[in-house]
């Protein structure tokens, strides 16, 4: 009789090792995955920021030539950003070594002069974003 019990609770012992280990594992595959995307990460970030740079030569350049127009109002003019569609947009994209890529938004806020610039960029599927304003 305490045959069995022996093999019972070696049993349980290995598989309470095997259910420890596995999650260990699963954590270590986890922390992998994260630190591969830096890379990725640094790479859509400095795109997103690109883009913040030609927002802010695109409204250097159209703003102060041409003063800076405000589009016409969507539903009602309500103070905020959601009054405006974007008066500018662009996207561009590096083929070849690195295809990264980043998408801008130039708008206009009703009440004030305030511009904001919001810029997206994308690498390898991971996505960052930038948003400022002025």
């Amino acid at each position: 009789m305490n045959k069995g019990i022996s093999l019972l609770l070696t049993i349980l012992i290995l598989g309470i090792i095997l259910a420890i280990t596995s999650v260990m594992a699963l954590v270590v595959l986890q922390e992998l995955k994260i630190s591969s995307n830096v890379e990725e990460s640094t790479v859509a970030f400095f795109a997103a920021d690109t883009g913040i740079e030609y927002g802010l030569y695109l409204e250097r350049k159209i703003c102060r030539e041409s003063g800076c127009p405000v589009p016409p109002c969507l539903s009602g003019c309500a103070d905020g950003l959601d009054a405006f569609p974007p008066f500018y947009t662009a996207s561009n994209c590096w083929t070849g070594e690195i295809d990264a890529c980043y998408e801008i938004e130039v708008r206009k806020t009703l009440a004030t002069t305030t511009i904001i610039i919001k810029s997206k960029g994308t690498f390898k599927g991971v996505e960052r974003a930038i948003e400022t304003s002025f």
